[in-house]
């Protein structure tokens, strides 16, 4: 057993009664004649081998950094496609699946936002008026009530529409990285030492 970078690989025993033929990756179930079969993880046995290109397929689609059986995080470095700026334009452009929340978000931005902003201004004049004709100091009940329902209007709506676009703003956000992610190339670091599982050796 060799340990590099607070990772064990473990190697088959050799006295496994397996031959190198029968070994197969874990994700493509192809065999050590299409690439070198490698332990990456903390797995044992023969559902610690994989392929590195096919890890390295798994993670991009996946969208994960860890193996999905012993939780291993892997050191992983990530290629972008697209500078960020363009990423964005490109994302807008094919959104694929997210077109629908997009369009729908976009009409209501386009509703909301003069309603509230009509909302919050005509509010606003109305406990502006209150103030320069001194009623809401001198005037009786009524007259506090309707500064009051101005200002806590005011106040509800300009919260309720900031919550709205925040959340809004973060599923976009969340959507346009995990597309981000997936159109990034992925290279999974090996530890210093790697250990490939061998072939029994019999005695003659």
């Amino acid at each position: 057993m060799a340990h590099s970078d607070n990772l064990y690989v473990h190697p088959l025993e050799s006295s496994h009664s397996c031959l190198s033929e029968d070994l197969i990756c874990r994700i493509c179930h192809g065999g050590q004649s299409i690439d070198e079969l490698l332990t990456p993880c903390r797995c044992r046995g023969t559902i610690a081998l994989v392929h590195l290109k096919c890890l390295e397929t798994w993670l991009k689609e996946s969208n994960q950094s860890n193996c999905e059986l012993c939780r291993h995080r892997y050191k992983i470095i990530r290629e972008p496609q697209y500078s960020i700026p363009w990423s964005i334009l490109v994302f807008l452009r094919h959104p694929g699946l997210h077109l629908k929340e997009i369009i729908l978000d976009f009409m209501s931005f386009s509703i909301y936002t003069p309603s509230v902003v009509t909302s919050t201004y005509t509010l606003m004049l109305i406990f502006e008026a209150l103030m320069k004709k001194n009623i809401i100091t001198t005037g009786g009940l009524h007259s506090h009530i309707i500064a009051f329902s101005a200002v806590f209007g005011v106040a509800a709506i300009d919260f309720i529409y900031s919550s709205w676009l925040i959340m809004t703003m973060k599923k976009h956000v969340e959507a346009w990285r995990e597309w981000y992610n997936a159109h990034s190339k992925i290279k999974v670091v090996l530890p210093k030492i790697k250990i490939k599982p061998h072939r029994k050796t019999t005695q003659r």
